[in-house]
């Protein structure tokens, strides 16, 4: 059983507007947004304690607190040693951050582009009393949002390659339509300047 949440929303900034969020900080939220979800099924079962796992330790580490936030929204008492009335694991599938679609507002205004950052989460949480098994087996959360290409240095973490995408192609009009109409209109403007003065 799959869960599937996306998500959209528009140009993240404007010129003078706060800088976007990282690529870092979508996913947490996506990963606090996603244990959210669980958490609502737990509590229609019963409010209790939860026995928390995320996994692999060594990559999941940075999303591991957003997703025990999602899940004590609901009154869920997250622990990790000891008994609960509910055993969830959590497994980080994939986080993946793709940018597309590179483009100028307007003539020459400043570059922007989509970017899209998706979770993918396992799941398998156990009722500990019936031993019943609640729940998706995974989570998909998908944010897509507009940036600034010139942001991009700010949104990427050097030191977390997940959070790194890959700059798409800018296109014909980008790398050659572009700077012929810049040097063109140079020419024409040192033309001018030429000939009103003579």
């Amino acid at each position: 059983m799959t869960f599937i949440m996306g998500m959209q929303s528009g140009i993240s900034q404007k010129v003078g507007d706060a800088p976007p969020s990282t690529n870092l900080d979508v996913a947490r939220e996506l990963a606090g947004e996603l244990a959210s979800q669980i958490g609502d099924l737990l509590v229609q079962q019963d409010s209790g304690s939860v026995l928390l796992s995320v996994y692999p330790k060594e990559s999941a580490w940075y999303v591991e607190d957003a997703i025990r936030r999602g899940l004590a929204e609901h009154r869920l008492h997250v622990i990790a040693l000891g008994q609960a009335s509910y055993i969830a694991e959590f497994g980080l599938r994939a986080f993946r951050v793709e940018y597309s679609d590179i483009r100028r507002v307007g003539w020459f205004g400043s570059k922007i582009m989509n970017r899209r950052v998706t979770l993918q989460l396992t799941t398998r949480v156990v009722d500990t009393q019936s031993g019943a098994i609640i729940g998706p087996s995974e989570l998909t959360g998908e944010r897509v949002d507009t940036i600034a290409v010139s942001d991009l240095g700010m949104v990427e973490n050097p030191n977390l390659p997940a959070t790194r995408g890959r700059l798409p192609e800018e296109g014909l009009f980008a790398n050659v339509v572009e700077p012929l109409i810049a040097v063109g209109a140079i020419a024409v403007a040192v033309f001018l300047l030429f000939h009103v003065r003579s």
